[in-house]
């Protein structure tokens, strides 16, 4: 591991710009040593607090993280102090690497709704995918749900999305063995067999809110922050997978509201199952390391991050 002396000259080179070596030093530290990283990046806050870099990396170790919230403050700190994102640069280019594609396009989007003080452009990124399924000719809801389920769930079996109310039925038949949701499952078995899709993915997503306030601490939120926001008020503050899972949960319980009452496309089983394999992988991702939780609703067969 890299000596603390060294990541923090490191870190100081990033206002004049940096050679590719500290560059490489930087990405292995915030991956291997992400705790340190975060405390370094403090202490060079309270050493200069004029220079705006290290309020715009710790933004971006908070991202990482799923800190959201935290994260656009540390992002409005940053700005406060006449930070540019510029492409090409050594931090655009540290924040490129540390990041999968869609995450990074995600905190692009942050760091703008910041810049312009609202928060439709992060909004959109986690709606637009799921309406634009919903709303997709048939010819072209294909596509449309491949790249819904990429974003989603990288890797997950095209299996589990085709056959939508088989792995449905496994999955609540797999949680109701657990005596606190034995009530839950006995009541969304008879929707699944008779294809009562919106009313069992309501169901779904009470659950998974229900669970969501019990994993708030994981996203820097209080329980309280969560059973009390409205659900756009609180995607917005919850890292980007998670939240695309919980507005698929959603749309699918009121289609209605998004369908204008034409019925859901017949591969909408595959995407609740997707979504809610999603869900519990997130929060699976984001658990601190003293945390144990036992839902088990994730598939074998998905990556977890």
């Amino acid at each position: 591991m890299a000596a603390e002396s060294a990541i923090l000259e490191g870190l100081r080179s990033l206002k004049q710009g940096s050679d590719e070596q500290t560059e490489k030093l930087l990405r292995e530290a915030f991956l291997e040593q992400p705790q340190q990283m975060e405390r370094l990046l403090v202490k060079l806050q309270q050493a200069d607090a004029a220079e705006p870099i290290p309020f715009f990396l710790e933004a971006l170790a908070l991202y990482r993280r799923g800190r959201i919230a935290a994260c656009r403050e540390r992002l409005q700190q940053a700005l406060r102090l006449g930070f540019e994102w510029e492409e090409e640069t050594a931090v655009d280019r540290l924040a490129e690497a540390l990041l999968p594609l869609s995450e990074f396009h995600d905190f692009e989007t942050l760091y703008l709704d910041v810049l312009e003080n609202q928060s439709r452009n992060r909004w959109l990124s986690i709606a637009l995918p799921v309406q634009q399924w919903l709303t997709a000719p048939a010819e072209q809801r294909g596509q449309r749900i491949e790249l819904l389920v990429e974003l989603l769930s990288p890797g997950l079996s095209r299996a589990v999305v085709e056959n939508g109310y088989g792995e449905l039925e496994r999955i609540v038949e797999d949680s109701a063995r657990k005596p606190e949701f034995a009530a839950w499952g006995a009541a969304v078995r008879p929707l699944l067999r008779e294809h009562r899709l919106s009313q069992a993915a309501e169901l779904i997503l009470g659950l998974t809110l229900e669970h969501l306030a019990q994993f708030a601490d994981f996203f820097g939120l209080s329980r309280e922050q969560i059973t009390a926001s409205e659900l756009q008020r609180l995607l917005l503050d919850l890292p980007l997978r998670l939240a695309v899972a919980l507005f698929v949960l959603y749309a699918l319980s009121r289609p209605k509201a998004l369908l204008n009452d034409r019925p859901l496309p017949e591969e909408a089983a595959g995407l609740l199952a997707a979504a809610f394999i999603s869900f519990y992988q997130q929060a699976d991702c984001f658990r601190p390391l003293d945390r144990n939780t036992d839902y088990s609703h994730t598939s074998e067969e998905a990556e977890l991050c």
